[in-house]
């Protein structure tokens, strides 16, 4: 092995680096100019057997003509090559001076000395060196203590996340040094910059052309008087990035990294669990819309399925999971539904998912812009939606966005009002003459008739009142009159007087379900009502309030008013 020392540096003839005797260090200074080599005195004469021969004065710089008897002058060794040991000097233990070999003799030597030096870095430098020379890495113009670590350290993350995320790496997966093409004016050509690139990888719904996840590195003064550098412990971005074109990435090893995207592919998402429910998105999926008669109203609110369908995967990136096998992925978004009174509702928190009838699972709470997302198995003949509201269970399929037969029709309707807004005078006439309130008298009496609206109901709960079947519904006209004799006050038509009759079907008679004394008309209809006409006429008996004798009221002429609600 070479004897420790400052040797030149083969990229700059001005600098010197340390070689300690086993490997370079990487230290160095600024070389001094070159001193004289040392003058060899000729060796004393020695008193031969046989005449003396004379010799002529050897030239500077070549070795002085040997006499008979004398050893070979010591020669002055070379430095050593960069990333090989120096060669020993003559005057080393291990070497002795004897006469000089036969030329015959000089190439087996030659060979042996060089079996010697190699299997001498066989030995010491293949674990730090793989080539003939190893590049130099500063940080800001500082030597890099063991710079091995740093890359591995990263590396052992990178192989972390690839597993986590379900990622996908190579062979030729590992961490490298960037080195600027054009370092800084006042920086070292052996500056690398302030990252770790460790790459080739991909993710789920990554880029080809971007497979590099970049490390911050920082530095700190290491005992060697040297620095010690450190990557980040986790990448700067979860998203690998491009090497820029303008870096060098280097390797102490001097491993090259892979052309191109290293022959990777972006990986698939791995299956969900065959008994997945969540709220999440479906990235590029298309999901078409649901039918729109896909709703479930209840008496509170309801929900109303928008988007409805098979889709293959879901999530993105890291977060996205394929189709389990044997089953399929369900999709579909809710928003609200008009509750029994017309006020909107979204009761989606209190809905759940059943299949084939099993035990129902309350859906997960996404954001509105989500999806929720179900795993059924192939083999299964009913996929519900339920929604238990008021005491009342209703289902709606996930297969075919249709409601089930059972379900109360007119809450799943969106049109349950008529704005009417009808005003009209009409007359009554007594069967004998009356006193009105205000002390006047007369037979007949004029009054102004206000129809504002209708609407349909399922239950009426103020009146205790309910539709007698789930395809049946309340239908409430808001009808009264004003007469001027009694200012301020509405009335209501006695029942007898009022019957509905729905397009194309026969009519349908007033119920008062009003407490003693008051009037609030309904009628039961079919819930898929949309059209019919009410008719006020006839008669009705009333009791004077201070004889106790009857007298009977009469509508001079038949009212009749147009009630209709748009399809669903």
């Amino acid at each position: 092995m070479a004897s420790p020392g400052w040797y030149q540096d083969p990229e700059d003839a001005t600098w010197q680096q340390y070689f300690d005797g086993q490997r370079w260090t990487g230290d160095r200074r600024p070389a001094d100019p070159p001193a004289p080599p040392p003058v060899t005195p000729p060796p004393a004469p020695v008193t031969p057997s046989y005449p003396t021969q004379q010799w002529d004065q050897p030239q500077w710089g070549q070795p002085a003509p040997q006499q008979w008897g004398q050893p070979p002058a010591p020669q002055q060794p070379a430095p050593p090559q960069w990333g090989q040991p120096a060669p020993q000097q003559w005057n080393q233990p291990g070497w002795a001076a004897g006469p000089p070999p036969q030329r015959r003799n000089r190439v087996p030597l030659i060979i042996a000395l060089v079996v010697v030096v190699v299997a001498g870095l066989g030995v010491g430098g293949f674990f730090l060196f793989k080539s003939d020379s190893s590049p130099s890495f500063t940080f800001d113009g500082q030597a890099i203590d063991n710079p091995d670590q740093p890359l591995k350290q990263a590396g052992t993350t990178v192989e972390s996340l690839v597993k986590a995320r379900h990622g996908a790496k190579s062979d030729n997966t590992r961490c490298y040094y960037a080195v600027p093409d054009q370092p800084a004016p006042d920086a070292k050509k052996t500056d690398i910059d302030h990252f770790a690139w460790c790459g080739p990888v991909v993710f789920i719904d990554g880029a080809a052309d971007k497979q590099y996840l970049r490390f911050q590195l920082s530095s700190q003064p290491a005992k060697s008087g040297k620095v010690a550098v450190t990557p980040s412990t986790q990448p700067t971005s979860d998203a690998p990035e491009a090497v820029p074109s303008s870096t060098n990435l280097k390797r102490p090893d001097n491993a090259h990294a892979p052309s191109g995207a290293g022959g990777l592919k972006v990986p698939p998402p791995p299956a969900a669990a065959p008994d997945t429910l969540i709220a999440t998105d479906v990235g590029k999926e298309a999901v078409p819309a649901a039918p729109s008669t896909a709703v479930i109203g209840g008496v509170n609110g309801g929900v109303t399925v928008t988007k409805l369908g098979p889709v293959k995967r879901y999530g993105t990136g890291d977060d996205a999971r394929s189709t389990p096998d044997s089953h399929r992925l369900i999709a579909f978004q809710l928003d609200g539904a008009l509750g029994n009174d017309g006020t909107p509702a979204n009761l989606s928190r209190s809905a759940s998912v059943s299949i084939d009838g099993g035990a129902a699972r309350r859906l997960p709470v996404g954001n509105a812009d989500q999806y929720i997302v179900v795993a059924v198995p192939n083999a299964a003949h009913a996929v519900d939606l339920v929604l238990a509201d008021s005491g009342i269970r209703q289902t709606l399929s996930l297969l075919n966005g249709k409601p089930a037969a059972s379900n109360i029709k007119v809450l799943a309707r969106s049109h349950r009002v008529d704005t009417i807004g009808r005003t009209s005078n009409f007359t009554f006439t007594f069967s004998q003459p009356v006193v009105f309130p205000d002390g006047s008298s007369g037979s007949s009496q004029t009054g102004t008739l206000s129809v504002p609206s209708a609407q349909l109901y399922y239950t009426i709960p103020s009146k205790h009142a309910k539709a007698s079947g789930p395809g049946r519904a309340l239908l409430y006209i808001d009808v009264g009159y004003t007469v001027k004799e009694s200012p301020g006050r509405d009335f209501g038509f006695e029942p007898a007087m009022m019957t509905f009759t729905p397009s194309g079907k026969g009519p349908i008679r007033a119920r008062n379900v009003a407490s003693s004394g008051l009037i609030y008309d309904i009628f039961e209809v079919p819930a898929n009502l949309t059209s019919g006409t009410l008719r006020i006429s006839g008669s009705f008996v009333s009791t004077f309030a201070n004889t106790g004798n009857k007298f009977r009221t009469t509508l001079a002429a038949p009212i009749t008013v147009r009630v209709s609600f748009p399809a669903n």
